[in-house]
């Protein structure tokens, strides 16, 4: 199965159940308006008992499950409190810890079963009455950790550990509108970290680690919610939704290693930062990604070496399409570059030893432009199953073509 998966859909699931949604301006509001958002995605919940005292709610023994793509998530959370702090403001905190279960089938048909543990001591929610009817919110948390206590498979236990934290976590949440909801937010993190070892009779044994720092994203939304998106998301989009999201990490350090007697594997790969945004809507997708200075030494019994290394400046990829059918032809672009990659003397010395070719670093961009008519909406069951080419396209121009290794350039343009 699919670790990497699990870890990201039990937190996912779980940052939507805790309160970063529209809460109205008294305890018994809030807690109602959540209910019903909860609900609207999909979640079943079901509350041990309620007690409002003085200005404040307390919810009690909240049980809830949510249907993942094939699996189900389903956990309990022990004590819900929501105050009124006044000047209509309502402040939420969370049990420190929520045990959650995660059962489905895996796309080989093995059925798991895995129990895991969300820790955030120190959470806080603060939110006021925001523009046009809508909400105003904060949060911060310290930290947040999701444990894996336990995994099987088809009944087996297996030997396997994961650990994903994030750490000061910040942000603000700007929701306003009914029938087309549109939401703001921005958060920011210290650092994410990943721990993931596992071992096998069989297949030996493996270690993951990986660190990801000065995470910080915004990003606005229109009409949409992680949920709904996956369901229908050609009738959302020609609903009118519409999304727009940046990002940026720093320094990110990432280590592999893999013990199977007698075979062995090791990476060390480091990465100065990236960023990015995308953007999706009735017209147009659009994407933008880079990652800089990227690093990594690896090693293991079939390398011919005692280790290889290699860097690279920059690793950068955009797209813009249409999103739907058009009648007209529609501009589309698209670029790949990898700009100075340098591999070390191990490798070169393989096919020139003497050194008579430079050693400088390589390069390749390929930027293309062109005008096409899209024949299907790239979110339909159509697209998806279609074996034709989902567009026709007219033109096609070479913007930048360029090919730099050992001294030698390969350039081009036209269309």
């Amino acid at each position: 199965m699919n670790f990497a998966r699990l870890a990201g859909a039990a937190t996912g699931a779980t940052l939507c159940l805790l309160p970063f949604s529209a809460l109205a301006l008294t305890p018994q509001e809030a807690w109602d308006r959540w209910k019903e958002q909860a609900e609207a995605t999909g979640m079943s919940i079901a509350v041990g008992a309620e007690d409002a005292s003085g200005d404040g709610l307390t919810v009690s023994n909240v049980a809830f499950s949510q249907d993942l793509d094939g699996a189900t998530l389903a956990g309990t959370i022990a004590e819900l409190r929501f105050a009124d702090a006044g000047g209509g403001t309502v402040t939420v905190s969370v049990s420190e810890q929520i045990p959650m279960t995660l059962n489905g089938v895996d796309e080989d048909g093995v059925a798991y079963d895995a129990a895991m543990t969300l820790r955030a001591p120190g959470f806080t929610y603060t939110v006021t009455d925001g523009p046009s009817d809508g909400t105003d919110a904060s949060y911060d948390v310290p930290e947040m950790t999701l444990v894996l206590d336990s995994i099987s498979e088809d009944g087996e236990p297996l030997d396997f550990t994961l650990t994903a934290s994030l750490t000061e976590i910040s942000g603000t949440y700007v929701a306003s509108g009914d029938d087309l909801p549109e939401v703001e937010s921005a958060t920011s993190a210290a650092q994410l970290s990943f721990d993931i070892s596992g071992s096998d009779p069989d297949e030996g044994t493996f270690d993951f680690t990986m660190t990801m720092a000065d995470i910080a994203s915004a990003s606005t939304a229109v009409g949409m919610s992680m949920f709904n998106m996956m369901d229908d998301p050609e009738t959302l989009i020609e609903s009118g939704m519409s999304a727009q999201t940046q990002g940026s990490a720093g320094t990110i350090e990432m280590n592999v290693s893999v013990q199977d007697s007698p075979e062995t594997f090791d990476l060390q790969v480091t990465m100065g930062g990236g960023e990015g945004s995308a953007s999706v809507g009735a017209d147009r997708i659009e994407y933008d990604v880079a990652y800089n200075d990227l690093a990594f030494t690896a090693s293991g019994s079939e390398i011919p070496f005692p280790q290889v290394t290699g860097m690279l400046g920059q690793s950068q990829t955009q797209i813009s399409i249409p999103t739907g059918s058009t009648d007209e032809v529609e501009p589309l672009a698209f670029l790949m570059a990898l700009r100075d990659l340098s591999l070390g003397e191990e490798i070169w010395s393989m096919f020139d030893p003497s050194g008579a070719l430079p050693r400088d670093p390589a390069t390749l961009v390929i930027d293309l432009a062109g005008q096409a008519r899209v024949l299907t909406n790239l979110f339909s069951t159509d697209f998806e199953e279609s074996d034709e080419m989902p567009a026709e396209f007219e033109q096609v121009d070479i913007n930048e073509l360029r090919l730099s290794v050992a001294g030698a350039e390969l350039t081009g343009e036209g269309s």
